[in-house]
């Protein structure tokens, strides 16, 4: 799965954790229901900036739209944010990303 379909699933998931209220949803997140709508349909990919924001908007730890489920405690996401807890949301995602790219192995 890609992380464009993780993401969708998880802002299915999020908004049915709001009650279901969409519009609600999106006025949390401060975004138009209509993009709220298009992306939740998978019309339009969930930006970094808007997974942050679903994220912080409900109270997930950094990065939760990104990690499949039952893997939110991965190694790589606990160093990244114990040892650059200062560092922008997109620069944590930067190094997370190199450290499992570094870390799987080749092919």
């Amino acid at each position: 799965m890609n992380t464009d379909e993780l993401r969708r699933i998880k802002l299915c998931d999020l908004i049915n954790e709001y009650k279901g209220a969409q519009q609600a949803f999106a006025d949390e997140i401060e975004e138009s229901a209509s993009f709220v709508s298009q992306m939740k349909k998978g019309h339009r990919p969930i930006p970094d900036t808007v997974a942050r924001k679903c994220e912080k908007a409900m109270k997930k730890r950094p990065f939760w739209m990104d990690i499949p489920y039952g893997e939110e405690s991965s190694p790589e996401l606990e160093e990244v944010l114990q040892r650059f807890p200062q560092a922008s949301a997109e620069r944590q995602k930067i190094i997370l990303d190199l450290l499992r790219s570094s870390s799987s192995p080749e092919k």
